[in-house]
């Protein structure tokens, strides 16, 4: 199954929020697993929303959320 973009945004804040504030990273396997789905299928969502700033990768397969944009899509 190949998640929309929204599913896995919607995923990430959900995932984000159940996490540490000090640890705010997710592993994009974890996500995947989550969204009951392969990492090459959310590949793409996910570069589409770190284009647009939603999120931020580092070196160790990790995505984190950028809360202040999802906080502008909320309101």
């Amino acid at each position: 199954m190949k998640p929309s973009m929204d599913e896995v945004l919607q995923k990430l804040i959900e995932m984000n929020r159940h996490s540490r504030p000090a640890n705010n990273w997710i592993y994009i396997e974890h996500l995947a697993e989550e969204l009951d789905s392969h990492y090459d299928n959310i590949l793409p969502s996910l570069l589409m929303l770190a284009r647009d700033e939603y999120i931020h990768f580092n070196s160790k397969k990790k995505v984190a959320v950028s809360l202040q944009k999802v906080q502008q899509i909320a309101a």
